[in-house]
Parts: C-alpha cells; sequence; structure tokens
C-alpha cells in the first residue's frame, strides 16, 4: 500500500487528509493502531478503508505543546495481512493568552504597565492595533512591536490637552514557529489605558478693580479658571494675618467659580490676605464636585 499525507502538520482543531492506496486486487486497508498522544481524535484500532480513501478527521491538542499523532495501517487481500505502514500527523496548539492591564488609568508623564501571560510553547503575542488619539509618547507599532509573557507593555504616555484620553491596544496571540502558523484565524484582546491630563489652573485677581487692594468691610474678587475637565481647585492654606474671613482651608472651587468672601481689617494698619491654592483633577485627587 501506499499514503500521501498532506498534513504532516496541523493546527488544534484541523482535520487530516491522508490518502490511503493500494494496488493489490480486492485490498482492505486496516487500521492496525493509533497513538494520539496528548491529542484526541475519533478513530479506533480495527477501522478498515477501501483504497482511494482519505482519513479526514479532526485532531485536538489542548496541551501547551506540539503533540505528534501516529497511525499504524495494514494492508488484508487474498487471505494475506502485510504491516508496517505509518503515517505521523503534528499536531500544533492553538496558544492562548491572558492580559493583565494592572494600570488602567494612569496621569499624563506615567507609564503603563501591561502584561501578558501565555503557557503556550514558542508563542508570540502580536499587536494588532493601537489607538493613541491626541496621547503621544507611546512607541507601539502594529505589526512591528511583539511580546512574550516575559516582556511588558511599558511605555510613557504624554496627555497635553484638558480631557482624558482612551489609549486602546489590541493584540492576539500565534505561534510564528510553526507550519502553519497557529491558530489559523487568530482572536484579539484589548487592553485600555485612560491618560488623564495634568490639572493646571489660573487666578485672577479682580479684587479692588484689579488693585488688590480693598477697604475692610468689602469682598474679594479672585476669579479661578481650571480648563481640566473635572478640575477643581483646593485652598490649601489662608492667611489672613491680623484681618479675619470666612474660608477654611480645603474648601474647593469649580472652574469660573469667584472667591468673594468679605474680609475685614479692626486694626491700625494695612494688612495682606495669602491665599495657597492648588490645582486638583478629580481623576487623580477623587475630590468629589461641589
Amino acid at each position: 500500500m501506499s499514503t500521501v499525507n498532506s498534513t504532516t502538520q496541523i493546527c488544534s482543531n484541523s482535520s487530516v487528509n491522508i490518502v490511503l492506496n493500494s494496488p493489490t486486487s480486492a485490498a482492505t486497508i486496516r487500521l492496525a493502531s493509533v497513538n494520539y498522544g496528548l491529542a484526541s481524535g475519533t478513530l479506533v484500532a480495527g477501522a478498515t478503508f477501501a483504497p482511494g480513501s482519505s482519513i479526514t478527521e479532526t485532531l485536538t491538542n489542548s496541551s501547551a505543546s506540539a503533540v505528534t499523532v501516529q497511525y499504524n495501517f495494514e494492508v488484508l487481500a487474498n487471505g494475506c495481512t502485510t504491516a508496517g505502514f505509518s503515517e505521523s500527523v503534528l499536531v500544533n496548539p492553538n496558544p492562548t493568552f491572558i492580559i493583565s492591564n494592572t494600570s488602567p488609568e494612569i496621569c499624563s508623564g506615567a507609564g503603563t504597565n501591561i502584561l501578558f501571560g501565555s503557557a503556550t510553547s514558542g508563542h508570540q503575542i502580536n499587536v494588532v492595533n493601537v489607538y493613541y488619539g491626541s496621547v503621544t509618547g507611546g512607541t507601539v507599532i502594529p505589526g512591528v512591536t511583539i511580546f512574550t509573557s516575559a516582556t511588558p507593555l511599558i511605555e510613557t504616555l504624554l496627555n497635553n490637552t484638558n480631557a482624558a484620553i482612551d489609549v486602546v491596544y489590541e493584540f492576539n496571540v500565534t505561534t510564528p514557529g510553526t507550519t502553519p502558523v497557529c491558530p489559523i484565524a487568530p482572536v484579539s484582546q484589548f487592553a485600555t489605558v485612560r491618560v488623564n491630563p495634568n490639572p493646571t489652573f489660573t487666578a485672577t485677581n479682580n479684587t479692588g478693580g484689579g488693585t488688590g487692594i480693598i477697604c475692610t468691610g468689602n469682598p474679594v474678587n479672585i476669579l479661578l479658571n481650571a480648563p481640566v475637565s473635572g478640575g477643581q481647585v483646593r485652598l490649601k492654606s489662608i492667611n489672613y494675618g491680623g484681618a479675619s474671613g470666612t474660608l477654611p482651608a480645603g474648601a474647593i472651587f469649580v472652574n469660573g467659580q469667584t472667591i468673594n468672601e468679605v474680609v475685614t481689617n479692626t486694626t491700625a494698619a494695612q494688612l495682606l490676605l495669602l491665599m495657597n491654592l492648588k490645582q486638583l483633577s478629580a481623576h487623580v485627587d477623587q475630590v468629589p464636585a461641589r
């Protein structure tokens, strides 16, 4: 008998294609034994085939390494049996992987930390696509940048806008060293990192018509602007000196709000009022809006 094996290597969940032939008249080809190892199939020893038939069963390999499946044949004709024919198929596993995005939300200027895990021998984690939007600093190139379980994705991202931006990475996993490359149809997984802008603010002192000087019993007028989305301004501390007012340290103000408290000076001297303000981001400091 003769065999033609067009599938000496396959990916898990693919079909073999082994053509069985015998020129002997009235011959029957019998599967003497099959060794699946850690793979699985459906054939059992003793199955018979007519010359010209094909073995086309699907083989599955759920392990992390390639498995060799061996078919052993014998041919029967006219009361005689001839053994010693075999074919082998290398069944490569379809790789799997997991993503652990340990920093799904960062501030501008901070680094990503995306970890990968795959137990499949010879795996390669590929970047299918990446969306940076207006974020800069990214170095990942789709179709070029690759990772393994030993190489995390760490890169510094910058967001110079006033709103948070989601950077989206798309990955799949293959085994480029196998023929064919497995899996036949890779499945993508995604990781998203939200890059929050670092907050900024301006304070415009319109007190006393912009002079910064008032008489006792009159209100101050300080306009606060925090353009970053979700940004707030916190009064870190205030030094009234010998004057008196009502604001406590820790008071929170939103974009466009004005500090206009009445300040009283009962002394005989001119006093200087000092306010120490700090820009907050609701994303970073988790300060609730008021």
